[in-house]
């Protein structure tokens, strides 16, 4: 039941008339239920809280002037950049040692009280021992000449985080690689003993330096220090009070006397900025006290879980920064990411598209997530793995191919060899058998002549027909008692074929050729000029040689260059 807000507003002003001590009486009487009782018992806590943290404080009539905070010694306020709880923040220029511009913050005249001074106190040191690229820098501190603590920092010229992204037109990638920055900076003030606990948009500022845009985070004026580590800037925070920006405070901070908040406190508040840099709202909407009952409010800080930033943008492909969006703003802390480092580094996961720490730990998925990473890789080794198989394939055809080749060569290089080669040197040898030998010499002809149509490309199988040639041709020498056939003029294109094979075979010179016939027949030689035609010279070579005597294989073997036939 939601009470009625006329109703607490009444019962509270009626309340805040009376003594602390009468005001329990006066609500039990007051307070219909007790839903009602409830809340205007918070308001009425919040009240006190306000008013301890901030006992001087008071509405103000009129705009403090620059005189109004006294001056800063070397520093000159020139314009005031924008304004706090605490204090107010001004540029100022710095004279001397060295002239720059900087930032300088003031406690507001009026506000000076000793828990105020202590926060500011503790905020400076807080700046002093924190030394990090993405965190703004404390260049000195002191007081005003009339009494107000002040701090110098560096002037961070840039825009609030969300307005730089959205007026650059940054893309998802690039305001993720801003959020790894802040990430960055909050674990280095967590290794100083910093909590931050109020990192929203307007904290961390972005500056552009050499063209690149550096996120900087500032404002730890409400900073706590983790308990032992820092016991010199202790002492500020009050247990109970609720420090922050709602849309940003995690559950533990929206308890109602909540003691305990640690460094996870700061990783709520960084997944609820990723969300804003996102999403572009806030992870919970309507916290306003306008919309809402102050105790409602901190029971849907506490309870309410915000919609996948997914479907928020409508960008299903945002399901993976789903994962690392809600472990970052879990309610229960134990099971948010531990560090703010350990946030930044899933977030890089991301944008490197490898397996990430809040997604599930199944097998399948990592091995997606390899797959998805190296994909033109393995894209690359498919295509490659296709091709050798379809290579080895084609290989083990080829030698097969080949091995049946290779087979019937062989068995081609015996047939030649038996029928063409032995038999027609067997015939010289049989006497008497004219017409026997001729039906065998024709028959080794025509299969010579076949066989010759093609060789296959196969340099033994040249090397049986040169020499099946040879054979044939001292066969079909001039007649002899031991069986030639005495037919020089036939004989001549055989022992011409074998002779220009076995040229090619061995890429004997032309010349070479010519002096080995010279040296055969020199008396010829030197009668005749046909030699310049060196199938002319190896017809009449053979011819003539014949017509004197059938020639001897030796001695073809001689005139060729090759060597003799092992018997």
């Amino acid at each position: 039941m939601i009470p009625d807000l006329a109703e607490v507003e009444r019962i509270c002003l009626e309340a805040l008339a009376l003594p602390v001590e009468k005001r329990a009486e006066d609500l039990a009487c007051a307070c219909r239920d007790v839903a009602t009782r409830r809340e205007v018992e918070s308001l009425l806590a919040a009240e006190s809280d306000a008013r301890n943290l901030f006992p001087t404080c008071a509405p103000r009539e009129t705009e403090d002037t620059f005189e109004d905070y006294g001056t800063t010694g070397v520093y000159e306020i020139q314009e005031k950049l924008g304004e706090g709880g605490m204090g107010m923040v001004f540029r100022a220029r710095q004279t001397a040692p060295v002239a720059r511009d900087v930032a300088l913050k003031i406690v507001r005249p009026g506000m000076e009280s000793r828990q105020l001074v202590v926060r500011f106190l503790m905020e400076r040191q807080a700046l002093a021992i924190m030394d990090h690229p993405n965190i703004a820098r404390v260049l000195d501190a002191g007081e005003t000449s009339r009494g107000l603590p002040y701090l110098v920092m560096e002037l961070v010229a840039g825009r609030t985080v969300f307005r730089y992204c959205e007026e650059n037109g940054l893309a998802l990638h690039e305001r993720i690689d801003l959020m790894i920055q802040v990430c960055q900076a909050i674990q280095h003030a967590h290794q100083k003993g910093i909590i931050h606990r109020d990192i929203k948009p307007s904290n961390v500022l972005v500056a552009v330096y050499d063209g690149k845009a550096v996120p900087k985070v500032i404002d730890f004026g409400i900073a706590k220090a983790i308990e032992g580590l820092r016991p010199e800037i202790s002492g500020a925070t009050r247990a109970g009070v609720l420090l922050g920006t709602l849309e940003y405070v995690s559950p533990e901070q929206a308890e109602s006397r909540a003691s305990d908040v640690d460094t996870r406190a700061d990783i709520y508040s960084l997944g609820a900025l990723l969300y804003f840099l996102v999403c572009g709202r806030t992870p919970i909407e309507g916290l306003a006290l306008e919309d809402s009952t102050y105790s409602e409010i901190l029971r849907r800080i506490r309870e309410e879980v915000p919609p996948p930033a997914s479907r928020v943008t409508s960008r299903p492909e945002l399901r993976e920064l789903d994962w690392i969006l809600a472990k970052a703003l879990e309610k229960d802390r134990t099971r948010r990411y531990q560090t703010a480092d350990g946030l930044g580094r899933d977030l890089r996961r991301f944008l490197d598209g490898e397996p990430l720490e809040a997604g599930p730990q199944s097998a399948s998925y990592r091995l997606r997530k390899v797959a998805s990473r190296y994909r033109y890789w393995i894209g690359a080794a498919a295509v490659l793995v296709v091709v050798l198989i379809a290579a080895s394939i084609a290989m083990a055809f080829a030698l097969q191919q080949q091995s049946r080749a290779n087979t019937a060569a062989a068995a081609l290089r015996e047939v030649v060899r038996r029928i063409i080669i032995e038999r027609p040197a067997q015939l010289v040898e049989i006497p008497n058998r004219t017409a026997l030998r001729g039906q065998l010499m024709r028959d080794a002809e025509g299969a010579l002549n076949a066989l010759s149509q093609d060789t296959r490309g196969d340099p033994a199988l040249e090397s049986v027909l040169a020499r099946a040639n040879l054979e044939i041709g001292i066969a079909k020498g001039p007649y002899s008692a031991s069986g030639s056939e005495g037919d020089p003029a036939g004989a001549a294109p055989y022992v011409k074929k074998a002779v220009e094979m076995y040229s090619v075979k061995i890429k004997r010179p032309v010349d070479l050729l010519k002096e080995s016939m010279t040296k055969f027949h020199p008396k010829e030689a030197m009668q005749t000029d046909k030699f310049a035609d060196l199938d002319g010279a190896i017809a009449d070579a053979v011819k003539l040689k014949f017509l004197e005597k059938p020639l001897t294989k030796e001695q073809i073997a001689e005139l060729l260059q090759i060597p003799p036939r092992k018997k």
